[in-house]
């Protein structure tokens, strides 16, 4: 029940809280694809924030793509831009980028790029898979408090070091809901079962690893 007092404005995909919100008859408005105009002043808006922006031909050349229309599609890229470093190398990387047709496949070169950054780092290897997935292959969310110790090993919890640059490169695509570290966008857990729970027997590993963490824990208070 929501207080007479209340108005909330909810944004959603279609799937079942769009259907929910149709069987509730509330007011909808349809978001439309943005228009080239839109874009650019999207892209000049959204770097200022960082202190950041594009040459005109750079940002003429986003907002030609048509899978720029996406808001989600554009701000994600944008927030790559904004952390990569070479200048030089720039044009590369949005053509790069740009080969994503949608914010699903975009999601994907996120991925790979979190992959390559820390892999570079000390330690880090391996830790862009074991987060991603760990962090619910449902894209149910974990509570942030177990991070250190579930994605580390037997009696050798993760070393906040270790996490804390892949959480701050993810910023964007990590929010908590609830006290549950979670993906922001259902495109990036598609993107990440794509990536690294490919096939069933990839799943059902991935939901053992986490019954068999669980089942290591103590028992909490009973809830109410």
């Amino acid at each position: 029940m929501i207080p007479a007092n209340v108005r909330l404005i909810v944004s959603t995909l279609p799937g079942r809280p769009w259907e929910d919100l149709r069987k509730r008859a509330w007011p909808v408005l349809t978001v439309e694809p943005l228009e080239p105009v839109e874009r650019e002043t999207l892209i000049v808006d959204y770097l200022k924030q960082y202190a950041k922006e594009l040459s005109a031909e750079r940002r003429r050349r986003i907002a030609a793509a048509p899978q720029s229309a996406s808001g989600l599609y554009l701000t994600t890229l944008l927030s790559e831009l904004r952390l990569f470093g070479s200048h030089e190398e720039l044009d590369q990387r949005i053509g790069w980028y740009l080969e994503a047709v949608n914010p699903f496949e975009l999601y994907g070169k996120v991925i790979a790029r979190w992959q390559q950054t820390m892999a570079a780092l000390p330690a880090c290897g391996n830790v862009v898979s074991k987060s991603l997935v760990r962090c619910g292959p449902r894209g149910m969310g974990f509570p942030r408090s177990s991070c250190w110790n579930r994605w580390g090993t037997e009696g050798s919890p993760l070393p906040r070091a270790v996490w804390s640059p892949l959480h701050l490169a993810a910023a964007d695509a990590l929010v908590n809901r609830g006290g549950l570290l979670t993906f922001a966008h259902a495109f990036l857990t598609d993107a990440v079962r794509e990536a690294y729970l490919p096939t069933v027997d990839c799943r059902l590993r991935a939901h053992r690893t986490l019954a068999a963490y669980f089942h290591r824990q103590p028992e909490g208070p009973p809830t109410r």
